[in-house]
């Protein structure tokens, strides 16, 4: 249909009835701006009945529920914000606190009159668990234009200033949602006139990361005997910060010995405390490189051991690159695995080498690991290496997938020389790995052919790849072709 013979059967032949300004029935009510919709058919009934008499249905409005008033108090229609609120309020739901919060902001003034009355009666008779639950909500009150938060701030506040009050904020410290904990937290430290000791048992209990970083000041005025019990215990800090500020505390007061604190800091899970212990060694290489040795010669756990391997990197000591290459033969394959990292960190001029070995090992998170490293270190593809391990692999289809991976982070050419060992594996695994090639494709920088194969690669990649089976007029057509002619002369 036209424009002009639309906007003919528009003048000519109007609808047959006009949307209602205040729809009755709005259960078969089709508004395409969403502007009335309502869910459900109970709803619409109860919706409809007040309309027409202005008297809620106590027994309706049970039967309807309160999740279906709640689903419906955010509606863009007035009325219906309206009949839920005055819906809440026959049916005095405590859970329905946090909702209507919201609808202190709503554009209606009577709405906002009805829900500020809400607010406030429940705020006087609410328990204060309930009260603490919806703390961030409330105080976010401040920031919306429509709402006078003052009256409710200061009904708020004349519950929570109470013994009772501070005790449920106290317990909301450790409340499962952290913008609670938060709030919690502020209004703990301006009501409560703790001690820096009790606050920062209170901000471990809390487990909050935020809230101990709020601490770390706290620790460094502590006296030298709490300092010392606190790091007694340093194993039992689960915040980060605060066992980051113990140990430097204790460090700048010179209250332990110095390999006592890079043994503490040195196996910690996180990595900012364990540079702590690289940077502190410096002083003392010879004391970081026997905790070193002695946890990778011991029979720690497989972290302590790759935190030891951290430890020896650090160092770039000949003594620490030998300790580093012996642990690539472990028996242990998580071992190798991160002994292959470190030593390609320690030593990388021949960590092609490194990873040349890595790539036959027998467990195949290692061969990955050396893919990575091929990848992220920019090393050559060996070539004799990969293609004995695909023989030994033709079967292996997670083998040829990382094949394919790997290839897709190179250059054109290495990446279409990497590729091109796919043809290795046993025929049945070829047709599983079409799919795995068609992405591989997909990802090829044909854009950016700025330097010409090898002959060996060129040799590989046409006897993958013969130039005649490619799709005349496509874009790798097109460069095989170029590099054909030149290849040839």
């Amino acid at each position: 249909m036209g424009f002009k013979q639309f906007l003919d059967r528009l003048l000519n032949h109007p609808p047959q009835a006009a949307v209602p300004s205040k729809p009755e029935s709005l259960a078969h009510f089709e508004d395409p701006t969403g502007y009335y919709t309502v869910r459900g058919e109970k709803f619409d009934d109860a919706y409809s009945h007040w309309l027409k008499t202005k008297v809620l249905d106590a027994a309706k409005l049970h039967a309807l529920g309160v999740q279906a008033i709640l689903a419906n108090l955010d509606n863009r229609s007035g009325y219906v914000r309206e009949f839920c609120l005055r819906a809440l309020e026959v049916l005095a739901e405590p859970n329905t606190f946090g909702p209507v919060i919201g609808r202190l902001n709503d554009y209606v003034p009577s709405n906002r009159a009805r829900a500020m009355r809400l607010v406030l009666a429940w705020l006087a008779d609410l328990p204060l668990p309930l009260i603490v639950d919806i703390l961030p909500d409330i105080e976010s009150l401040s920031g919306q234009s429509r709402v006078s938060h003052e009256e409710i701030f200061g009904a708020l506040n004349s519950r929570l200033d109470s013994a009772e009050g501070r005790e449920a904020l106290v317990a909301g410290l450790q409340h499962h949602r952290a913008k609670v904990r938060r709030a919690c937290w502020l209004r703990t430290s301006q009501a409560l006139t703790w001690s820096a000791q009790e606050r920062i048992f209170y901000a471990m209990q809390s487990g909050d990361p935020a809230i101990a970083r709020s601490v770390e000041r706290d620790v460094f005025e502590l006296p030298d005997s709490d300092l010392l019990e606190w790091m007694n215990k340093i194993t039992q800090v689960r915040a980060m910060p605060l066992r980051r500020a113990i140990l430097v505390a204790m460090h700048r007061r010179a209250l332990a010995h110095p390999q006592t604190l890079i043994g503490l800091a040195l196996w910690d899970d996180s990595f900012s405390i364990r540079w702590l212990a690289w940077h502190w060694s410096k002083a003392e290489p010879q004391t970081l490189f026997s905790l070193c040795r002695d946890a990778i010669q011991g029979s720690g756990s497989s972290r302590r051991k790759r935190y030891a391997l951290e430890g020896l990197v650090e160092l770039k000591s000949a003594e620490a690159l030998a300790i580093v290459r012996a642990t690539l033969g472990s028996e242990s394959a998580v071992l190798r695995r991160f002994a292959l990292v470190a030593v390609c960190a320690m030593d990388k001029e021949n960590s092609a080498e490194y990873v040349a070995a890595a790539i036959e090992d027998s467990d195949f998170d290692v061969v990955r690991a050396a893919f990575k490293q091929l990848v992220v270190l920019g090393l050559p593809v060996p070539v004799d290496v990969i293609a004995a391990t695909a023989h030994k692999r033709n079967s292996d289809l997670a083998f040829f997938e990382l094949l394919l991976t790997t290839a897709s982070l190179m250059y054109v050419w290495p990446a279409l020389h990497l590729a091109s060992f796919t043809s290795l594996c046993m025929p049945a695994l070829q047709i599983k790995l079409a799919p795995k090639v068609g992405v591989f494709f997909s990802k090829l920088q044909l854009a950016e052919v700025y330097l010409p194969p090898t002959k060996q690669q060129w040799a590989a990649i046409c006897s993958w790849m013969p130039i005649d089976t490619l799709p005349p007029g496509s874009s790798l057509r097109y460069v095989m072709d170029i590099y054909a002619k030149r290849m040839s002369t």
